[in-house]
């Protein structure tokens, strides 16, 4: 579960990095919910880690 938190509050520095950040927790049961489960992080949650950080501009 720490991996994950500090997975999901990462923000890549690259659009690569962007989608390989993606595909991972597209293929984690804890960021999808599992088989009919929950997922333990919220949708804002997830939205912010593909976000940059406060005071970082978008390139």
């Amino acid at each position: 579960m720490t991996t994950a938190e500090a997975l999901c509050a990462y923000r890549p520095a690259t659009i690569e990095g962007v989608h390989l950040k993606a595909a991972y927790m597209l293929d984690c049961f804890i960021f999808v919910g599992g088989e009919g489960g929950d997922p333990d992080f919220t949708r804002a949650q997830l939205v912010s880690g593909f976000l940059p950080a406060s005071g970082e501009a978008c390139s």
